[in-house]
């Protein structure tokens, strides 16, 4: 089967995104959670990508989406996927676009849906942060779990960890639709990290759960929001492994930043600062908002 696809990126988070039709839903999916691995290979094979993000519409003529299922690489279904999320939203409004729908029709905002799941995605105008292309999404609430000395499964943490430094540290289990692990105080360390995070999968029961190592830096001032605070992270996430940038990730480590300090809500944001590029995350309401940007790599056309 000839499948037309787009190759997304968000802060070097890259995707393959393509559209069907519902009808087409049960045969292709089940055909790219089989194939992803192979699709998104890095060795020469593949697209190269960290996932898959495909749209689904009642017909073709349908310009929005009624669903966005997410493909991990290794074939498993995500929940959530903030980077994700903004190069879906870019390529819906490529196809309003392509469509040609005037620039002044453009929703301002319109949502996508994943397992059932809302989310709201907004398009800044340029003079918010500085840079085209930004996007921003609604990714509810969080839960924040904080794992401290008393805690059942501190212990195991620690010893999985293999640091002199594992006491010092706040562990924070997150879950934004999907769940999180965040070690706040830890330097980015890649290979510690992978290790980390293979050994502790199958922990307490947990089916898989992304991690990340995020330590304080100093703020960047070269953006037009009020930036409160910045952290640079490394991400980890369940069914891809390292990766360039993690949009929940982030929204994961701003909620547990949150939690540490007692902050609540701010007009401000917090800056996630990742291998790939930097994010945005603001908390108001209880909502969580990332922002970062999202760019078009590529077009093609594969066989599955």
């Amino acid at each position: 089967m000839h499948l037309e696809f787009e190759k997304w990126h968000g802060c070097n988070n890259d995707f393959v995104v393509a559209w069907i039709q519902r009808t087409d839903k049960d045969l292709i999916i089940p055909s790219l959670q089989r194939q992803a691995a192979r699709i998104c290979s890095r060795t020469g094979s593949g697209i190269a990508a960290d996932g898959l993000l495909i749209l689904v519409t009642r017909d073709r003529r349908e310009l929005y989406p009624e669903e966005l299922i997410v493909i991990n690489s290794d074939g498993s279904l995500a929940k959530n996927c903030g980077n994700g999320l903004r190069c879906a939203a870019r390529s819906v409004l490529r196809k309003l676009q392509a469509a040609g729908t005037a620039p002044g029709d453009m929703p301002p905002a319109f949502e996508l849906q994943i397992q059932g799941r809302v989310f709201w995605c907004k398009v800044f105008d340029q003079k918010v942060f500085g840079a085209k292309g930004f996007i921003g999404v609604g990714m509810g609430e969080a839960e924040v779990e904080a794992i401290g000395a008393g805690h059942r499964l501190r212990a195991a943490l620690e010893l999985a960890l293999m640091s002199p430094r594992a006491d010092q540290l706040a562990f924070y289990r997150v879950v934004i639709g999907n769940p999180h692990l965040v070690l706040l105080g830890m330097p980015p360390d890649a290979m510690r990290l992978a290790a980390f995070a293979e050994a502790i999968q199958n922990l307490d029961g947990w089916d898989g759960i992304n991690v990340h190592f995020a330590e304080e830096s100093a703020t960047v001032k070269n953006v037009s929001v009020q930036v409160d605070q910045s952290w640079t992270v490394l991400p980890w996430e369940r069914g891809v492994g390292l990766t360039q940038a993690c949009g929940s990730g982030a929204v994961a480590v701003a909620a547990a930043v949150a939690a540490q300090d007692a902050m609540g809500e701010s007009e401000g944001w917090t800056m996630i600062r990742m291998p790939g590029g930097d994010l945005f995350i603001q908390i108001a309401e209880e909502n969580h908002t990332l922002a970062g940007p999202a760019e078009l790599a590529f077009t093609g056309a594969l066989e599955i």
